[in-house]
């Protein structure tokens, strides 16, 4: 793919879409200036899912007047029959960058619309735009301010989200890191039976085993695991980047101890207070009560996370809301036996961006 588009706007300013192998130095400029440069956008997610899906990745850059303006980030859906560009698969959110503000932009996503040679087909995680752009408005992105002492966040805690974790801690539920790959693997079982449990299937393995690889060669990779009476009970994993600690993925068994999963929350925020300036929680639906009141009990605040999709929706925009036909495989998930919910959802998984 590399296709050109004449500006609507005036001959100055164009847009073209080529493979990232031919623009890493604009994309790293890109990653480097913009204020809105995430975890996401860098070069270490790329390799993780070009190696687990084989994505193959695509920058459209706004060049205006001979110089680098914007950019997004794309990967082709691995949907059979699908011509989709999505800014990304398998990631909360991925917006355009830019070195010269929302305006450029802006601009970049009017010129791909424009660009008639184009695949006409977009979806972009975390940004919003006008029409002709479809905007799907269903879910949040929650944050926690880390840059505070501990105590100031714990202050910030809600009663209950407290009380929960001290029940925890009176039962006696104990909490374990570490970075290795049999980590990793104690998560990945845990994260097993929380997909099969909500009807979704789960990533497979070699995912979270080159999640691990990629991220822990410059320490970026940790897994946190409460334990009680032997048994894993409930496990998170955080990836870092720069300044902002994410908690990528967490996972509980199916009755926990009370407050295990708010040990495990306290924990990390209390080793890491003053350490980064954000503990980003990622997306979730709004339509999700219990995760959201999960996510506010332990003092995060949260921003709308708009979608953007040309010419239309996709049918299914959040796992964590399905009905019709959706809801009826995710009934029948639910009751698979794990060996066969975990290889034909390995199999499947890199088919539902």
């Amino acid at each position: 793919m590399n296709e050109t588009a004449s500006s609507s706007t005036g001959a100055h300013a164009f847009v073209t879409i080529r493979p990232i192998e031919e623009c890493r130095s604009a994309w790293r400029e890109l990653t480097d200036h913009s204020p809105r440069a995430s975890l996401y956008h860098s070069f270490e997610w790329q390799r993780v899912l070009n190696r687990a899906y084989g994505l193959k990745f695509h920058v459209a850059l706004l060049d205006n007047a001979g110089r680098l303006a914007a950019g997004a980030l794309f990967a082709p859906a691995s949907r059979p029959f699908s011509s989709r560009l999505i800014a990304l698969p398998f990631s909360d959110y991925c917006p355009p960058l830019s070195v010269d503000g929302a305006l450029a932009e802006k601009t970049l996503l009017r010129e791909l619309v424009a660009n008639s040679r184009s695949t006409g087909h977009f979806e972009i995680h975390g940004v919003s735009a006008s029409a002709p752009w479809q905007i799907v408005d269903c879910f949040a992105h929650w944050t926690l301010d880390l840059q505070r002492p501990f105590a100031a966040i714990e202050k910030s805690m809600d009663r209950n989200f407290k009380r929960q974790t001290r029940r925890a801690t009176e039962s006696g539920v104990t909490v374990e890191t570490g970075s290795s790959e049999a980590h990793a693997k104690r998560f990945y079982l845990l994260h097993l039976e929380t997909r099969r449990r909500l009807g979704l299937p789960a990533p497979p393995w070699r995912f979270f085993r080159l999640v691990q690889e990629i991220f822990s060669e410059r320490d970026r990779f940790e897994v946190y695991l409460a334990a009680a009476d032997g048994k894993d009970v409930a496990a998170a994993v955080l990836l870092k980047d720069g300044s902002r600690l994410h908690c990528k993925w967490s996972a509980r068994c199916a009755n926990p101890p009370l407050g295990a999963t708010h040990l495990l929350f306290s924990q990390f925020c209390e080793q890491y207070a003053g350490s980064f300036g954000t503990l980003d929680l990622g997306r979730t639906d709004v339509r999700n009560q219990g995760l959201n009141r999960f996510k506010r009990e332990l003092g995060a605040v949260s921003n709308p996370l708009p979608y953007a999709f040309y010419p239309a929706a996709s049918s299914l925009v959040s796992s964590e809301h399905t009905g019709g036909v959706a809801g009826i495989v995710s009934n029948v998930w639910r009751n698979l036996p794990m060996p066969i919910a975990r290889v034909i959802g390995g199999a499947a998984y890199k088919y539902l961006s």
